[in-house]
């Protein structure tokens, strides 16, 4: 009988590639798995980055701020002559995350050329001629070209 591993001076040539195979192939797979243990801590230790990162990186992300004021400009023109035709301010509100204020110092709310920037156009219009507050809500990432926030919501 032959020893797996060593091979026997006096055993046939087939029978020593047959050894020396077996001592590749367990060589190979102690290389294997020596590889994938460095690997499988590699994958630990980038899963730990990858969610760190994350959990950082996620603080300085959008945020939905809302403000309650009373109406201290509003203004629309045709939109077809200027884009981000339609905004308002609200008095006091001079600050909403990083949405942009304009020179007089009150943040502008922008709002959309579509049928629910209409409906927001008019309850603006409504609390502007009553002097009721108007609540909104914006998300600071949701902007137009000139900086200034689109109004997401409104009551």
């Amino acid at each position: 009988m032959y020893q797996v591993g060593r091979p026997r001076r006096d055993a046939p040539a087939h029978f020593q590639t047959l050894n020396q195979g077996a001592r590749f192939a367990r060589e190979g797979s102690r290389i294997h798995d020596l590889a994938n243990s460095d690997r499988s801590q590699d994958d630990e230790a980038t899963g730990l980055c990858l969610c760190v990162l994350t959990c950082l990186a996620s603080t300085g992300y959008a945020a939905d701020y809302t403000a309650t004021g009373t109406v201290s400009a509003l203004h629309s023109e045709d939109s077809s002559r200027r884009a981000e035709s339609t905004w308002f301010s609200l008095a006091g509100v001079d600050s909403l995350g990083t949405c942009k204020a304009s020179t007089d110092g009150h943040v502008v709310f922008l709002l959309a050329d579509d049928k629910e920037g209409r409906r927001m156009f008019e309850i603006a219009l409504a609390s502007k001629a009553s002097g009721a507050p108007l609540k909104i809500s914006v998300d600071d990432t949701v902007t137009g070209a000139s900086g200034f926030c689109y109004v997401t919501a409104m009551e």
